[in-house]
């Protein structure tokens, strides 16, 4: 008892110079820091309050935060130095997760640890915050998604309300992706050709007497119907150089209109009616065969000769 009422004198005297007699700390040292909230730390040689040490089922670590987390970089630095275009391929992490260094070391080699097949495999894509290799990458999202159907759902709902244009943003991007499945761009915008919602809002409100037509839930229509172009498309679905010129005609908003739901499904897809002549030029090389001539014998018909 002596003993330990002895270090506590020295511990309450001098606090910030003390130390143990040992490399480690005594028993009753120990007992004694932990009942005045303090713990004393091997790498600073310092006394702090326990809060600045991280606790684990079986007590307290040796080393406060700081030291803690320098010693851990130290040790993740060394271990990424490990890491070679020789054993990349068999390298595996001891931690559930991957270290920073390891994740750099890997990506700078072109490789990529996946945790769900337990592998390191090649990079093919260098995307950003790639968790998982190409193969189980479209599985995750795919899992991903249908766990949180309802509250991606409920977030779509809460924009739209807030913002009825988000709405509108979305239908325009699925008539682009209907055709262009992300050849053509990634801004629908760019595609229909307006720099904005607002734009292309007031462009559709000249073409129909319903000025309430986005509330009212009126369908983006194609004056010239996407159908029309199937076989052109199917054809060049790969070629990105005669795709995107026809795609560029095919949605702009000069072919866009807003209609009504029953008369958008109900439209018939020989309706040549809402057709300008003018326009066929425009559209000629891109319509099927058989479309097309059927459009020259509508616009043949329509006056007392023939224009082509």
């Amino acid at each position: 008892m002596r003993r330990g009422r002895s270090s506590v004198k020295i511990i309450m005297n001098v606090k910030s110079d003390f130390k143990p007699e040992g490399r480690r700390l005594k028993k009753n040292e120990k007992e004694f820091l932990l009942s005045i909230d303090s713990r004393w730390c091997r790498d600073c040689l310092s006394v702090k309050r326990t809060k600045f040490f991280r606790k684990y089922k079986r007590g307290y670590v040796s080393y406060c935060i700081p030291c803690s987390d320098k010693r851990c970089s130290k040790y993740r630095a060394r271990k990424s130095l490990l890491i070679n275009a020789e054993n990349v391929s068999t390298f595996k992490p001891k931690l559930s997760r991957l270290t920073t260094p390891e994740s750099k070391a890997l990506k700078n080699l072109g490789y990529i640890w996946c945790p769900s097949c337990e592998m390191t495999k090649e990079l093919k894509f260098n995307t950003k915050n790639r968790s998982y290799c190409d193969e189980c990458s479209p599985i995750k999202k795919k899992q991903y998604r249908e766990l949180h159907k309802e509250s991606e759902r409920e977030s779509k709902r809460r924009a739209h309300e807030r913002n009825p244009l988000n709405s509108l943003r979305s239908r325009l991007g699925k008539i682009v992706r209907r055709v262009a499945r992300n050849k053509a761009g990634k801004n629908s915008l760019e595609i229909i050709g307006v720099s904005s919602c607002e734009e292309f809002a007031s462009l559709m409100s000249t073409k129909t007497a319903n000025q309430n037509w986005f509330l009212d839930g009126y369908e983006i229509d194609h004056i010239w119907q996407i159908n029309w172009f199937f076989d052109f498309l199917k054809e060049n679905h790969k070629n990105n150089d005669l795709l995107r010129p026809a795609l560029l005609k095919i949605h702009s908003h000069k072919n866009l209109r807003p209609l009504e739901t029953l008369e958008n499904c109900g439209r018939s897809k020989l309706d040549f009616s809402p057709l300008d002549s003018a326009d066929f030029s425009i559209y000629e090389s891109y319509l099927n065969p058989d479309i097309r001539e059927k459009i020259k014998a509508y616009f043949a018909s329509k006056q007392d000769k023939p224009i082509f």
